[in-house]
């Protein structure tokens, strides 16, 4: 059998488990969200991490620094997302402040994600002008 005729096959804990995490996920959200908070932010931050570390170790394949500076730019939304879960109110990790910083690293990462987005748009078309040795 050739590989244009395979058919993927399903593993059933895949359809088993991602659903379940769902459904825990919104039990947890109903019960406590100062655990749901934390968590789906975690996960946010380890993507972003994931992002950083894809595009660092594909950065000598690449012929533009389009993900080089994607990877960057979600290290530095991952890093801004982390103390803002720490800075959380109720996680008390952070002595004497209010919700208010919080939310200003909440937002700040916001932005910083989408005006990276917006600046990465030019490496899309510009060529690295990197030279190996």
């Amino acid at each position: 059998m050739d590989k244009a005729n395979e058919k993927k096959v399903v593993n059933i804990s895949e359809l088993i488990i991602f659903p379940d995490v769902l459904l825990l996920s919104f039990w947890v959200f109903q019960k406590n969200f100062l655990l749901f908070h934390p968590f789906i932010e975690i996960c946010s931050i380890v993507i972003s991490v994931l992002i950083f570390v894809v595009s660092l170790s594909t950065y000598k394949y690449a012929n533009n620094d389009y993900f080089y500076f994607l990877g960057i730019a979600f290290l530095f939304v991952g890093v801004i997302d982390f103390v803002h879960t720490l800075a959380y109110k109720g996680m008390d990790v952070f002595l004497g402040i209010t919700a208010n910083i919080s939310t200003q690293l909440g937002i700040a990462a916001r932005y910083v994600q989408a005006i990276s987005l917006l600046i990465v748009l030019i490496f899309i078309v510009r060529k690295s002008r990197r030279v190996y040795g």
